[in-house]
């Protein structure tokens, strides 16, 4: 990049998708500021639920943020969309430290992120507030009952520390998981709660049944609900009603998780872009702090590994192709079906590496 005039001509440049408008703000390009202005435009043209996907390279765009173009992109789109709001405060939250203990503070992006998290807490008034204060409190209570039964030991004492920590939590109105912005909690199974196979750690499993909103429909009933401290009782644009099963952590850091599975849900992406049948379930991940974070279950699915999810699966540096999985396509190398297999995994490839 240089001064040249002809550089004034990208402002007026075609919409990009997100993640390219991105890479502008990173060490990838140089710093400009009209490179900046024209990833702000193209980021702000799309809506807020587009936005939640990409939240966190928005916020590890600002470490390279020297403008400030990113920090006014963050602060006007919090303000836009409440939902938006609680994910980049999540989300920033776990990268202010370097640390599961949040004693490691990023010297990097501690302070710019302290004060961006900071504005935008503090812009929100009537029902926002109390939206955003009803939200942090339920899932706080939620996320710190793995840290409440870690001192316990394995087995039935932890289970049953588990049921009684659970049992003292109610739903509030308007209240969703975080891995789940698309849903309203309508009630908790209480029977449900399941410490993992962890002996240094205790994360736990829980079951919730929700209802389905979309971003727009669940935006503006919480704020309803948050300004009536009840429900509206107009139902005419809910969703189904289904149980959502979550496994929360403490001391334990899901980043890398987020990342595989936003991976994943790229993938699908493209498959569906170019018209390849192929069956992905990216489900969700979201990390809220240091440490801590929220991973969706995959309806009806256990691991191979007797029983709950940590134990080490022996991952082959290839590919995880059981004998189980071989019999479904014929039972050997040389049936229809397992070629046909290998055909969609060429295709797969090709069509991720075009991309």
């Amino acid at each position: 990049m240089n001064d040249s005039s002809e550089l004034t001509h990208m402002l007026t440049w075609a919409t990009i998708p997100p993640i390219k408008a991105l890479a502008y703000f990173s060490r990838q390009y140089p710093r400009h500021p009209v490179t900046a202005q024209y990833a702000v435009r193209v980021l702000s043209s799309f809506p807020p639920d587009v936005i939640l996907f990409y939240i966190p390279q928005l916020v590890q765009a600002v470490r390279h943020d020297s403008m400030g173009y990113v920090t006014e992109f963050i602060k006007s789109a919090c303000k836009k969309s409440q939902l938006l709001a609680h994910q980049v405060i999540w989300n920033m939250k776990t990268n202010m430290y370097l640390d599961e203990e949040a004693q490691q503070q990023d010297p990097v992006m501690y302070e710019p992120l302290e004060n961006i998290m900071t504005n935008i807490i503090n812009s929100l008034s009537g029902p926002a507030k109390l939206f955003y204060e009803r939200e942090f409190d339920f899932f706080n209570k939620i996320t710190a009952i793995s840290g409440e039964i870690r001192p316990y030991p394995k087995g039935p004492q932890r289970k049953q520390a588990c049921l009684d920590a659970l049992s003292q939590i109610k739903v509030q109105p308007g209240c969703y998981l975080p891995s789940n912005p698309e849903a309203v909690v309508l009630d908790i199974d209480y029977k449900s709660g399941t410490p993992m196979q962890s002996a240094a750690k205790a994360p736990y499993l829980a079951r919730f049944k929700v209802r389905h909103c979309g971003i727009h429909e669940m935006e503006n009933k919480v704020m309803s609900i948050a300004k009536n401290d009840k429900e509206d009782g107009k139902e005419e644009n809910m969703g189904k009603e289904y149980w959502q099963a979550a496994i929360f952590k403490v001391g334990d850091d899901v980043r890398q998780d987020m990342l595989a599975l936003q991976v994943i849900e790229l993938f699908q992406n493209i498959f569906k872009q170019v018209g390849l049948d192929l069956f992905l379930f990216p489900y969700r991940v979201v990390a809220t702090a240091p440490g801590c974070g929220v991973i969706e279950c995959v309806p009806n699915a256990k691991t191979r590994n007797s029983g709950s999810p940590g134990g080490n699966l022996g991952f082959e540096p290839d590919i995880k192709l059981t004998d189980e999985m071989v019999m479904i396509m014929g039972g050997k190398m040389e049936a229809q079906p397992f070629r046909w297999f290998m055909e969609l995994c060429v295709q797969a490839f090709l069509a991720v590496r075009s991309v």
